[in-house]
C-alpha cells in the first residue's frame, strides 16, 4: 500500500483513538521537542518505522540462522546430543521467520541492540526491557522528565530555603511532591531507587542554579543602586575623602548620608527587602564606583 503525504491530507481521513500510558503520552510530547514534529506527523510514520524496524530484525535473525546452519556443517561427525538440539532450534527458528513472527525475545534484542548504537553516538538515554507480551517496555528521555519534575519543584522553593536546602544533611520537605511528580512524569507508580538518587540530584542542581539566577539578578540590581548613588550623590571633591574613610575594611561603613539612599534604592530595584549579604555586597559595589569615579 503506497500512501503519500498529499494523499493522506486530501483523502478522507479517519480518527484512531488509542490509549496509552502517561509515560508514552509524554514521550510523544517530548519527541515533538525534540525533533519539531507533530504529534500528527509521529502517529503517521508509526507503520512505517515499525515495519522498517521488524523487517531489519527479521532480517538480522534470518543471517544468524544460516551463521548457525554453517557452523553445524563443521560438526556433523561430533557432539551429536548437542547437534539435535541445534538443529531442532534452527527448525523452530526457520518456521518463525517464515511465519514473520516479530514479536518476542529476538525483536527486543534487536531494539536493545539499536538502543545501544544511538546511545554510543549520542547522549540519548534509551531503556528496553523485555516483557511477556513480547513487546518491550521502554523508557525515552527519562532523564529530561526527572529534569522537568526538579525544575517545577525548585521554582517552589523559598528563596530563604534555598541555601538550607543545598547543605549536604538538610530535611527536604519538598521531597515527596518532588518523587510524586516525578513518577507521573515517568509514568510509573513508583521510582524505584536509581530514579530517586537521580531526581534527587537534578534537584540540587537545579536549586544551583535558581541561587545563581538569583544572585545574577541581585549583583545587577544592586550594582546600579551603587552606581546611582555614587555618581549622582558624592559630589567629585568628596570622593578620595570618602574613600580613604570607607577602604580601610572588607566590607566598608558608609556613612549614613549615603548608607540609607543605598539600601532604599537597592531595595526598590530587587523588590524585597536585602539581607545581610546583599547589603555587604552592595556596600563593596558602592566603593568600587567611588574608585572608578576617582580613576577616571
Amino acid at each position: 500500500m503506497n500512501v503519500s503525504h498529499t494523499e493522506m491530507e486530501t483523502s478522507a481521513a479517519r480518527m484512531l483513538s488509542v490509549r496509552v500510558p502517561e509515560n508514552v503520552y509524554r514521550t510523544y510530547e517530548q519527541i515533538q521537542i525534540f525533533y519539531g514534529v507533530k504529534q500528527s506527523d509521529l502517529v503517521r510514520m508509526a507503520p512505517l518505522l515499525f515495519v522498517l524496524t521488524a523487517e531489519d530484525s527479521l532480517e538480522r535473525r534470518r543471517k544468524e540462522v544460516e551463521q548457525r546452519k554453517g557452523a553445524l556443517r563443521s560438526k556433523m561427525n561430533e557432539e551429536w546430543n548437542w547437534l539435535a538440539g541445534e538443529l531442532q532450534a534452527i527448525e523452530e527458528e526457520r518456521v518463525a521467520l517464515t511465519d514473520n513472527e516479530v514479536p518476542g525475545r529476538k525483536f527486543v534484542e534487536h531494539l536493545q541492540d539499536l538502543a545501544r548504537k544511538v546511545a554510543s553516538a549520542t547522549e540519548m538515554e534509551i531503556e528496553i526491557e523485555d516483557t511477556a507480551s513480547g513487546l518491550p517496555h521502554y523508557s525515552i528521555f527519562q532523564r529530561q522528565f526527572l529534569q522537568q519534575a526538579a525544575s517545577e519543584i525548585a521554582n517552589e522553593v523559598r528563596e530563604a530555603e534555598i541555601d538550607t536546602l543545598l547543605s549536604p544533611d538538610a530535611h527536604n520537605q519538598y521531597d515527596p511532591k518532588l518523587l510524586a511528580v516525578a513518577s507521573t512524569k515517568v509514568g510509573v507508580e513508583q521510582l524505584d531507587n536509581k530514579q530517586k538518587q537521580a531526581v534527587r540530584e537534578e534537584f540540587k542542581r537545579a536549586l544551583k542554579l535558581r541561587k545563581e539566577f538569583i544572585q545574577s539578578h541581585s549583583d545587577d540590581a544592586v550594582g546600579q543602586a551603587a552606581r546611582e548613588v555614587a555618581t549622582n550623590m558624592v559630589r567629585p571633591e568628596e570622593v578620595s575623602a570618602l574613600l580613604e574613610q570607607i577602604d580601610s575594611k572588607d566590607v566598608p561603613e558608609i556613612p549614613r548620608r549615603y548608607d540609607g539612599p543605598l539600601l532604599a534604592i537597592s531595595r526598590k530595584k530587587l523588590g524585597k527587602p536585602l539581607n545581610s549579604s546583599e547589603k555587604s555586597q552592595v556596600r563593596k559595589l558602592f566603593r568600587d564606583a567611588l574608585k572608578k569615579i576617582a580613576n577616571d
